[in-house]
């Protein structure tokens, strides 16, 4: 399935403010086997939205958005998304009486938040723990928007319950990675060495340069976990076989952190003299 995603935001457009929003679900999406077609990034005007998400949705299965879930005039994420899916909201009563709860019953504030309350009723509510905006899916027969909050804290909490409702409704499959780091080696060299291996599709073998290293991230879809770690385990085995001088370490290992480790194995000290770095090298290594 393809998705595309849509950040709203004049913000965004003025360079205010960096669309991490959208790096953050793309990579999430990829460990759900959702590929990523296409970013896009709209500011606050009603009919530009409306046409994007238009054009979206004739190219994608699924859409979601970043911003415009607030209580304000100018938030019509929500309104514009339900537009265009052909529904009509209503006022959701689980919401209405949370948002009672988050003000304390204070009416006045409860009033001026209540838009965000209103969903279709075809709607699946995904709550906001970290702020009063809910996200939603809307859903039809062949296509589907996921609506979330802009504030990036908001926006990752409320998309972990998307990852939650996701695997216990649509997930066909499961979808696992690791990741090999790499020292002392440039990404083209890499690449040339692990030849037709970077052609594999499941899994498959993607390099990315970083500073001051390389990952080689390989991905796997399968039937169980088990099957999908099978398939990991015997391509990484044959990737280390190539580049074994290079490759020191996985997931979440960090260089210094293999370095310390290695010099507390073989009980060896270590000293630094450094010129116009700041004690940089020092620093990193005592930060282990």
């Amino acid at each position: 399935m393809n998705a595309e995603i849509i950040a709203t935001g004049t913000e965004l457009l003025l360079g205010n403010i960096v669309n991490t929003n959208s790096q953050y679900i793309a990579q999430e999406l990829s460990l759900l086997g959702l590929g990523v077609y296409r970013i896009t990034e709209v500011g606050d005007n009603p009919k530009r939205l409306k046409q994007a998400l238009k054009e979206s949705l004739s190219r994608s299965d699924i859409v979601f958005t970043t911003g415009g879930l607030g209580p304000t005039k100018d938030d019509l994420s929500k309104e514009i998304a339900v537009d265009v899916m052909q529904m009509e909201s209503v006022l959701h009563e689980p919401t209405h009486t949370r948002l009672r709860m988050q003000f304390n019953g204070e009416e006045d504030r409860v009033q001026n938040n209540i838009k965000q309350a209103y969903f279709p009723p075809e709607a699946i509510v995904l709550n906001n723990e970290k702020g009063t905006a809910p996200g939603c899916i809307l859903p039809s027969a062949d296509k589907m928007i996921v609506l979330l909050p802009g504030p990036p804290h908001e926006m990752r909490a409320v998309f972990a319950q998307f990852v939650n409702w996701w695997e216990k409704n649509r997930a066909d499959s499961t979808i696992r990675s690791r990741v090999l780091r790499l020292a002392g080696i440039g990404e083209s060299d890499a690449a040339a060495r692990l030849g037709d291996l970077l052609d594999r599709e499941n899994p498959s073998l993607a390099p990315l340069a970083k500073p001051y290293e390389v990952t080689l991230r390989i991905t796997g879809r399968g039937k169980s976990p088990e099957e999908v770690d099978t398939a990991i385990a015997a391509l990484e085995k044959e990737v280390r076989a190539i580049l074994s001088d290079y490759v020191y370490g996985a997931d979440e290992d960090t260089l210094e952190g293999t370095i310390v480790d290695l010099l507390i194995k073989k009980d060896y000290t270590i000293a630094t003299a450094e010129s116009l770095t700041g004690g940089l090298l020092a620093a990193t290594l005592v930060n282990v």
